[in-house]
């Protein structure tokens, strides 16, 4: 394996414990739109922006409304969770202490929002951690795209060889593959029943992370 310097953390599902709330804000929003959605099709939209997930359901369920609207719905319920309810997953911050010591370049590609992720990041105390950071705004295709994590590796100018990526979701795992970075899947109680197959890795505890580098650069 190569000697990773830099890392790219998804941040819903990875950072912070949002992806079943997250189902929660979206069939709340999209309920108003006539639409029951279930776990199933909301699955397999993990990890996309919500733009691009959108888009999706309007054609799914064949809507005569705008990707706006649903937008604008959806941002009225989740302000509240991204501002007061979402918490760190366990060992977060004391693993980015470690990769921090271990004078890694860590990075940010999430799917989120500019607005809500930097309120959450910042709330959460951990945004300064992040020395590149890439949202939903800053691209014009999200995952399973590779787009935001070409962005963030370009960012830091690293090599993709040597960049590793934690998902948590099969579009960004195929997002993160399609890079050419090594994957760290991080496997919860949210996506356990999810394929973990293009994953060159799987973690179940945060603290695995700084175990893998300090292999690496021991090596």
């Amino acid at each position: 394996m190569p000697n990773f310097q830099t890392i790219i953390f998804d941040m819903d599902g990875v950072l912070i414990d949002s992806e079943n709330y997250n189902y929660e804000i979206e069939k709340k929003a999209l309920s108003h739109f006539g639409i029951d959605l279930t776990r199933e099709i909301a699955n397999k939209f993990m990890g996309m922006r919500f733009e691009d997930y959108f888009k999706a359901l309007i054609e799914i369920f064949n809507l005569s409304v705008e990707v706006k609207d649903l937008l604008r719905a959806h941002r009225m319920i989740a302000k509240k969770y991204y501002g007061e309810i979402f918490a760190l997953n366990p060992y977060v911050r004391e693993t980015l202490e470690k990769l921090r010591d271990q004078n890694v370049q860590i990075g940010l590609a999430t799917g989120s929002q500019k607005e809500f992720a930097m309120a959450t990041l910042t709330n959460l105390g951990i945004l300064d951690f992040f020395e590149q950071r890439v949202f939903a705004d800053d691209v014009s295709k999200g995952k399973p795209d590779p787009e935001p994590f070409l962005l963030a590796a370009q960012k830091f100018r690293a090599n993709p060889e040597t960049t590793m990526v934690i998902e948590d979701t099969p579009n960004g795992f195929k997002a993160a593959k399609a890079a050419g970075m090594f994957l760290v899947a991080y496997k919860s109680n949210h996506n356990e029943s999810l394929d973990f197959g293009l994953a060159d890795k799987v973690i179940t505890d945060m603290r695995e992370i700084s175990a893998l580098i300090s292999f690496e650069i021991s090596n």
